[in-house]
């Protein structure tokens, strides 16, 4: 179903989990799974403006919600992974990751 927000209503989306819990709603279907969450990306890719981004949090669906921003992009062109859920470490070597989870950033293009 469309999100009740007009077309690049924002700048930023953070979701935690959401996207985990669309794919897992399909059960044992994983097409009815694949079919939702590309569903979502895709109102994603309409709700976010050009230069914003979506952070993910997700931990159940990693590879999942990875290849639903994948394949959107190859049908649109819409997205720039920005981080891949590696750690990321500053010029002067700070790193931290003390999040049970992968973090994913995308920006829209």
């Amino acid at each position: 179903r469309s999100l009740p927000y007009g077309d690049v209503s924002f700048d930023a989306v953070l979701e935690k989990g959401t996207l985990d819990s669309i794919y897992l709603s399909g059960g044992k279907d994983k097409v009815l799974s694949k079919k939702h969450l590309g569903m979502a990306v895709s109102e994603l890719a309409r709700v976010v403006k050009e230069g914003g981004i979506v952070f993910s949090v997700t931990a159940a669906c990693v590879d999942a919600v990875q290849l639903a921003f994948d394949e959107c992009n190859e049908l649109k062109g819409c997205w720039r992974q920005i981080r891949d859920g590696g750690l990321y470490m500053t010029d002067d070597g700070y790193t931290s990751n003390n999040v049970d989870a992968t973090m994913l950033v995308w920006e829209r293009i």
